[in-house]
């Protein structure tokens, strides 16, 4: 198995476990990034023609983001509800990623909120993305869809280890390995933050449906320790890593 997925299947296997919060650092192979989940506001759609100005400005200022080093990914969710699409920060330079977010006209007008979460998932994010754009001309990105799922503290869950948590956890890091080994599941990590969301897994796969059901199939899923939301997530060509089967 590459070393990138047995660090996933790590750090997933304590989604159900708050010990995993107690560590200093990812391991080999995983990094540390700030994970941005912009939501709609209270305020209603602006008209077309202020709403037009508002993306310009607001991709504006995601392309300040990235020349500054701080955004390394991003992109829109589809037909997620109140979810409206997802930034990956470094999280080395927390205090200018807050600042420039308040730059961004949607969020400043409270037509989106953003919530940051401290993230472990893999490592280089972003680079061959970066690498592409300094060597080559300018030209549009090309948008490549893949499933997220966010994994949320099921009515199950228990703070506590015991024995069944045990073979629920050796389980739940069976199927992450069965995933990475089909070359199904491309990237995945727990939030650090104590709360209702636990971690995510990206597929590549050809539909929502096709992960969802893959990923249903996970024992924390099915006893109820973790539920799944799974969403279509478009992100430019060269962001995230490359599928790998075994």
């Amino acid at each position: 198995m590459p070393s990138r997925l047995g660090a996933l299947a790590l750090l997933l296997a304590l989604v159900s476990a708050p010990a995993f919060a107690q560590a200093e650092k990812p391991p080999k192979g995983m990094d540390t990034y700030l994970f941005g989940i912009l939501r709609s506001g209270k305020l209603p759609p602006a008209p077309a023609a202020e709403a037009e100005a508002l993306q310009q400005a607001h991709r504006g200022n995601m392309e300040r983001m990235a020349d500054a080093g701080l955004l390394v990914g991003a992109g829109p969710l589809l037909d997620a509800g109140d979810y409206r699409g997802i930034f990956i920060f470094r999280a080395d330079r927390r205090a200018d990623v807050e600042r420039m977010v308040q730059d961004d006209p949607l969020i400043k007008s409270g037509r989106l909120l953003l919530d940051l979460l401290t993230w472990w998932g893999p490592e280089k994010i972003g680079e061959r993305y970066f690498s592409a754009r300094k060597s080559g001309p300018p030209v549009p990105d090309t948008m490549v869809s893949y499933q997220l799922a966010f994994l949320k503290a099921g009515p199950n869950r228990k703070p506590a280890e015991d024995a069944e948590t045990v073979k629920i956890q050796e389980g739940h890091m069976a199927h992450i390995r069965r995933m990475g080994d089909a070359g199904q599941l491309i990237a995945a990590g727990p939030f650090v933050e104590e709360g209702p969301l636990r971690g995510i897994f990206v597929f590549k796969l050809a539909s929502v449906d096709e992960a969802r059901e893959i990923a249903k199939q996970d024992p924390a899923v099915e006893a109820g320790r973790l539920v799944l939301e799974t969403y279509t997530w478009l992100v430019a060509d060269g962001v995230l890593p490359e599928p790998v089967k075994k």
